[in-house]
């Protein structure tokens, strides 16, 4: 997490959280996310990895130009990372894991825009964790966009469970290989151990 609001929002949610998996949703107070408002989303699961934005601060329906609520999470990414995020969706909302995001806009002549998003999970009325608290914040090397978000892309992803341990993925592949050597399964992914904690 590089951001100051994604920061802020993921000390929100862990002190909400306590030793829990996640906080409950009617624990969300507006007044404790001033800082970080415009910046935050709200997601429902619709099954496994599906997901439908709920709400949207101001900054991120400015990025996309218009107004989220409503929307299938997935619309905002490019068609080859849907089943990314629909597995990203998935295990958030059946391991409670946080998951950082890396992403920047989906054409190549576009090279000094990134976003940081954080997904983190969320209880609601329904059993289970199946709502989602997220932060997208969108920047340029030359502060805020002056165009339009079409759809993002993304560049890595970090997945962090409840026990701590963390994976982290650069420019993930489209497609998943067919042999896992070397790997354990951890729900629906497949993790190496190794490189830096």
């Amino acid at each position: 997490m590089k951001l100051h609001a994604t920061q802020d929002l993921y000390r929100i949610w862990t002190a909400l959280r306590g030793a829990r998996p996640a906080p409950d949703r009617a624990e969300i107070d507006p007044a404790q996310l001033v800082s970080v408002l415009p910046y935050v989303f709200l997601l429902e699961t619709l099954n496994d990895s599906r997901s439908q934005i709920r709400l949207a601060g101001t900054h991120v329906c400015a990025a996309f130009d218009a107004e989220l609520r409503g929307r299938p999470f997935q619309t905002l990414w490019r068609p080859e990372d849907h089943g990314l995020v629909g597995d990203l969706i998935e295990t958030i909302s059946t391991e409670a894991a946080a998951v950082v995001i890396g992403a920047s806009e989906e054409t190549a002549e576009s090279t000094d825009f990134n976003a940081e998003l954080l997904l983190l999970p969320l209880r609601t009325l329904r059993p289970g964790v199946n709502g989602v608290l997220g932060s997208c914040v969108v920047r340029t090397t030359k502060g805020l966009p002056s165009r339009h978000i079409r759809r993002l892309a993304i560049d890595t992803q970090r997945v962090s469970w409840p026990s701590g341990r963390r994976t982290v993925w650069q420019n993930p592949p489209v497609q998943t290989p067919l042999v896992h050597v070397g790997a354990r399964r951890e729900g629906r992914f497949f993790v190496y151990d190794g490189g830096r904690n």
